[in-house]
């Protein structure tokens, strides 16, 4: 059943954390609250928003608590709504199986396994609150200010859903954030002494997004949260929407299923008409046979192979962003500038071979079939197909002309390996929903700095697990692999400089002939 693959996806994740009963989600029953002093804070509505989105894939029992006749803010979907209406609604679209109700308060919290309040205060026993002003995210704190960023907002969403899991849910290995605040600006607990207002206008350039799924539909929500964005935005997914990807998927819902990410994410962004999004839904090694010069790259894809070949495409600045059990990885590349490449990252290795073997085994494909498949992109056969229904016990003939990896991807894992021992590893999973999502806003947020706060942008690298408390020492850079195929290499370096170079030097003279013939 459709509703119910949701939450068996979120299940494959749980269990390696000690959650291995569906029963054990099912029965909990949490709340979300809009405090009454920051009910018309734009902020603190889209923390609301996007709250109830993550936890709508996370619990099947959800109580919204918050005064009627309120507005929804507009970027949320380009007219008026009332934010009671815009909550459940969805909710009710992304889990039409799952008990959500709104109420306009309640007296007794001790009914609920957890309560998330979207405001200033301090928490206690199962009762978590959130808040952020600008750049900065505050987890139970009576701090008051509320300066207007609704990528801050996004990100103090995904703290907050992350903490009132940690309390419901009791994964092994968790730490609660207690007491916190922290920048996106620096990613520290430290925070800075400045917290500048974000741009009225955003100019995010010529952005290749190589992957919509999980990290790529965040960074696509997020800055559809801004007010007004300008630019030129590629999409490349070859992918469609499978019921299994609801539960990480947060500009989808039930009525996503079947329909390609890249058109979904064309309609969500329709109202920033001076954002131009072009539809790809090719795979890459087709996608940069058709763009020489790609400025900036977000890689958010699955597969370490398809990283390690963008990085040969030598694009001018890539953001790598990743996940792996709770962990988030997040990278800004510039390519012999110091600092680990994508070729450093992600160097084939045996966890690549395990990958072969996994499908095959779960598939009941021949391995040399399946190695051809996975790196050639060709589409699955009849052939193939009716081997993997058997091997399942189920139809699989959707997915006859698919590439074999989204099959595997849709039936069987995610995007990791996971497990202690090497020989027992089994196919990934796929984070739950505020894992990914954080991910994704984290990516826009430094698109952000790059270009407007540049004495801010992230050093390399940056580390951060969703299940403990951030840790200064995470924001460490990576050095670059003195064997890497592509920055250990120095003619790769050459050919880079000379690249962007000849480039700049194009779009310089475009832009003084343009001005001419302006002025």
């Amino acid at each position: 059943m459709v509703n119910m693959e949701m939450h068996e996806e979120n299940i494959k994740f749980l269990k390696h954390f000690g959650i291995s009963d569906i029963s054990e989600v099912s029965g909990k029953r949490v709340a979300l609250v809009l405090h009454d002093k920051v009910q018309h804070s734009y902020n603190s509505q889209h923390m609301f928003i996007l709250s109830a989105n993550l936890l709508s894939r996370l619990f099947l029992n959800i109580d919204f608590i918050l005064s009627s006749g309120i507005n929804a803010p507009m970027q949320i979907n380009g007219n008026q709504q009332k934010l009671d209406d815009v909550v459940l609604s969805y909710a009710k679209k992304v889990f039409p199986l799952g008990n959500f109700r709104v109420l306009d308060g309640v007296a007794d919290f001790s009914k609920y396994d957890g309560v998330l309040i979207v405001g200033y205060g301090a928490g206690y026993g199962n009762i978590i609150f959130v808040n952020s002003n600008g750049w900065n995210i505050y987890i139970n704190k009576a701090e008051s200010e509320d300066r207007y960023n609704p990528i801050g907002a996004c990100a103090a969403a995904c703290f907050g859903a992350a903490e009132l899991f940690k309390i419901v849910m009791k994964p092994v290995g968790h730490r609660l954030c207690g007491i916190m605040s922290f920048s996106l600006l620096n990613y520290s607990m430290d925070l800075p002494a400045d917290n500048p207002n974000i741009p009225e206008l955003v100019d995010i350039g010529d952005i290749d997004l190589i992957g919509a799924g999980a990290i790529g539909s965040a960074f696509i929500y997020a800055l559809n949260c801004l007010d007004n964005v300008r630019g030129d935005l590629n999409i490349v997914d070859a992918d469609f929407y499978t019921s299994g990807n609801l539960n990480r998927y947060i500009i989808a819902d039930e009525t996503s299923v079947g329909m390609l990410k890249t058109k979904n994410v064309k309609q969500y962004l329709q109202q920033h008409g001076d954002l131009m999004v072009h539809e790809h839904p090719v795979v890459f090694d087709i996608y940069v046979k058709s763009k020489t010069y790609m400025e900036t790259v977000i890689t958010a894809v699955d597969k370490r192979i398809t990283r390690y070949v963008i990085q040969g495409a030598l694009p001018r600045l890539i953001f790598d962003a990743a996940t792996t059990k709770s962990f988030i990885d997040l990278t800004r590349i510039e390519f012999g500038k110091g600092g680990a490449c994508l070729g450093c990252l992600y160097k084939p290795d045996r966890n690549d071979k395990l990958i072969y073997d996994y499908i095959s085994k779960y598939t009941g494909i021949e391995i040399g079939r399946v190695v051809y498949l996975y790196n050639s992109n060709e589409g699955i056969s009849q052939i193939d197909i009716d081997i993997a229904s058997q091997k399942l016990g189920k139809d699989l003939s959707s997915y006859i002309g698919q590439p074999i990896n989204t099959l595997y991807a849709h039936e069987y894992c995610g995007s990791a390996i996971l497990g202690e021992n090497d020989d027992e590893k089994e196919p990934v999973l796929a984070p739950v929903s505020f894992i990914s999502a954080l991910a994704g806003v984290l990516v826009l947020s430094e698109i952000i700095k790059n270009k407007y706060f540049p004495q801010y942008k992230i050093n390399n690298h940056f580390h951060i697990n969703t299940f403990g408390k951030p840790n200064p020492m995470q924001h460490m850079p990576i050095n670059a692999n003195a064997g890497c195929s592509y920055c250990g290499d120095t003619d790769i370096i050459e050919a880079y400089n000379e690249k962007w170079s000849a480039f700049l030097k194009t779009e310089e003279e475009r832009v003084v002939n343009v001005a001419k013939r302006l002025f």
